[in-house]
């Protein structure tokens, strides 16, 4: 766009013409109400200048609305900068694009100097910074201090596949023992914490335990104790015997398996607190462990040399790795079967059942060991199962939701419902549909105890 054409249909004054330092003193004495018109006038012709007193009252109510803009621009900014702070959750972006665009709009109705002289796009430019830099300046300095706060955090990803390197971070035969006992406890006490927890009659006391024995473990951890399988098959009776303490009622609770994508399984975040809502609706959940998937994990690096070919040692090295964490597995369910508490089956056991239905093959995401998990569930008695499905995840969709019709056709009594997990699902379809799976639970539970009676007479 020509200079010409741009500053057509400009407002533009002979005041604009003076000198610098003239024009600054000119604004001095303009701002000053005792100085009238007529009187600056008179001094501008004193220093050579004739410019009439309308022509200053013209330029003196520009000048006026500009400032009053500027005004109202600085005040609404710091109104929306108020509001972010007050609320952080605020989407602050949409607020700054109001802003461009009420002084676009401004600068369309009144076509004044200031606006009329700039390109549109370079208008807006400018009015979004002038937002951005009033808006974003405590967010920005609260985004900082919390990423300050959580900078020290590394994170680390462990995978057998070599797939992703973590300089200055090696995982030692010391550490991998420490992980593999964690992952022990851990089942352990979710496993009995679940089974105690919908019937205790003191509200808490479970958790209470939890908390207790988590500690216990840590200082145990932490002084070199606690991971010898002697040791483990020790603090397995001992947690196994306090959790029997604590007085439960004898009500027969629908126990509701829970299987799907690792992290939506066991993660409160990513299911929506399945579990509290499991419990909520007067159900116990039953989750399968942590153990089934690390030794699954450890057996596709078999499968891949069976199917794909590869190095023995690898593969020798893959079954003793496995072979260890099943032996630690097998003291865990042992303790269990010891107790009043119900023991989940054994990785082989869980891989018998699933021939026929998925190859070893299927390895992608959970792969065959979903399936699994729902045949095993299904096997010992829990039908009922929740599958837990994140967004956009093929792999898991296929061995979950695409096994529940074969696994309904072989067992009609099996009550399945998959429930995605994404941000376009609300929470509370997500928890209708599990409340209809409940209530078809609780309807086939009652028809099967009906038919109890019956059958002993005969």
């Amino acid at each position: 766009m020509s200079e010409k054409k741009r500053r057509r249909g400009r407002v533009h004054s002979t005041i604009d013409d003076l000198p610098e330092p003239l024009k600054s003193q000119f604004e001095v004495k303009l701002a000053n109400p005792a100085n009238t018109y007529n009187e600056l006038s008179e001094w501008l012709k004193g220093e050579g200048y004739s410019i009439s007193k309308s022509a200053i009252g013209r330029y003196a109510v520009r000048t006026r609305e500009a400032a009053q803009r500027v005004a109202e621009t600085l005040q609404r900014t710091q109104a929306i900068a108020q509001a972010v702070e007050a609320h952080p959750d605020l989407d602050y972006t949409k607020a700054a694009e109001l802003v461009l665009m009420d002084g676009l709009m401004q600068r369309v109705s009144t076509a004044e100097e200031e606006f009329d002289e700039l390109p549109l796009d370079k208008a807006g430019r400018l009015i979004a910074s002038l937002a951005r830099n009033a808006t974003y300046e405590k967010r920005v300095r609260a985004d900082l201090k919390k990423k300050a706060e959580l900078a020290f955090v590394p994170v680390i990803s462990v995978n057998l596949s070599g797939l992703e390197k973590n300089p200055g971070w090696t995982l030692t035969l010391s550490m991998l023992r420490k992980m593999i006992y964690a992952m022990m406890y851990g089942d352990l006490i979710v496993n009995v914490a679940n089974q105690v927890r919908p019937y205790e009659l003191n509200h808490g006391q479970a958790d209470r335990l939890v908390d207790q024995w988590q500690g216990r473990l840590i200082d145990g951890f932490q002084a070199g104790k606690g991971m010898s399988r002697k040791q483990m098959r020790e603090n397995f009776h001992a947690i196994l015997a306090d959790f029997e303490t604590i007085p439960v009622s004898g009500e027969e609770k629908v126990k509701v398996g829970v299987v799907g994508e690792i992290y939506v399984k066991f993660s409160p975040l990513g299911n929506n607190n399945l579990e509290d809502f499991l419990l909520s609706e007067g159900a116990e959940p039953v989750v399968p462990g942590l153990t089934d998937f690390m030794i699954f994990k450890i057996f596709n690096r078999e499968v891949d040399v069976n199917i794909y070919g590869g190095l023995w040692a690898k593969k020798k090295f893959c079954q003793l790795f496995k072979g260890y964490i099943e032996t630690c597995q097998k003291d865990m369910i042992e303790a269990l079967q010891k107790s009043r508490f119900r023991a989940p089956g054994t990785f082989e056991n869980m891989h018998q059942l699933v021939q026929g239905y998925l190859g070893d093959g299927n390895k992608m995401g959970e792969g065959w060991l979903l399936t699994g998990e729902m045949l095993e569930l299904i096997h010992s008695g829990v039908p009922n199962i929740v599958c837990t499905q994140p967004f956009g995840c093929l792999p898991n969709h296929i061995v979950g939701k695409g096994m529940i019709r074969k696994l309904k056709d072989d067992y009609p009594y099996s009550n399945i419902v998959a429930i995605d997990y994404d941000p376009g699902a609300t929470k509370i379809n997500q928890e209708n549909r599990i409340k209809l799976m409940l209530a078809n639970a609780k309807a086939l539970a009652r028809q099967g105890a009906e038919k109890e009676p019956a059958g002993a007479g005969v």
